[in-house]
């Protein structure tokens, strides 16, 4: 019998152990998906760096949550994993068409920085500013919409006969088949 109640006393801390691994897995997987709200919340809002400029960067800055990142010539999941990209055909700043540049949703399980990705884009309103180094030259746009879209819709890749900078991504989060569309005018 005192074998029997020491097996069961062992089973119990076993249970009691594995109950709290399981709960600070739980509150690190819960921390590591709030990291992109609390480093937009306390880290300082970027500016657009002088010398990215001076380097002729192609370059994209969104204050309002946090997002300082090299924009890269070719999306691939890799490039995507490393920062932003522009959709090839799109347009570039200042030739008067559609800018089209596409971000992953943040995702702790890879190695997306939150000033890269475009984790918090759903939280941007009207009128909110973005710019773009481009060829020495910085570019401000403000905020104009943001809508849902399939993901195979062609109204995300329209090339526009004005110039319009338009931001993608994965809407909700590790969802693939709709996409985030923001949309941003140039400051007059």
């Amino acid at each position: 019998m005192k074998t029997k109640g020491k097996v069961l006393e062992k089973k119990n801390k076993l249970r009691r152990w594995f109950g709290i691994l399981l709960i600070f897995a739980g509150l690190l997987i819960a921390a590591s998906m709030l990291y992109p709200q609390v480093y937009a919340r306390f880290a300082p809002s970027p500016l657009m760096n002088p010398e990215v400029v001076a380097a002729g960067s192609f370059w994209l800055v969104i204050p309002e949550i946090n997002v300082d990142s090299v924009v890269l010539g070719e999306v691939s999941r890799h490039t995507l994993n490393q920062a932003v990209a522009h959709l090839p055909g799109s347009g570039f700043p200042g030739e008067g068409t559609n800018i089209i540049i596409v971000g992953h949703q943040y995702n702790p399980a890879t190695a997306h920085r939150p000033q890269s990705s475009f984790g918090l884009l759903d939280s941007l309103n009207q009128g909110d500013p973005i710019y773009l180094a481009y060829q020495e030259q910085v570019y401000t746009y403000l905020v104009e919409g943001k809508e849902t879209l399939d993901a195979d819709d062609p109204q995300l890749y329209i090339l526009t006969g004005h110039e319009q900078l338009t931001l993608l991504t994965c809407a909700p989060m590790f969802h693939e088949t709709k996409r985030l569309k923001v949309t941003a005018l140039p400051a007059q």
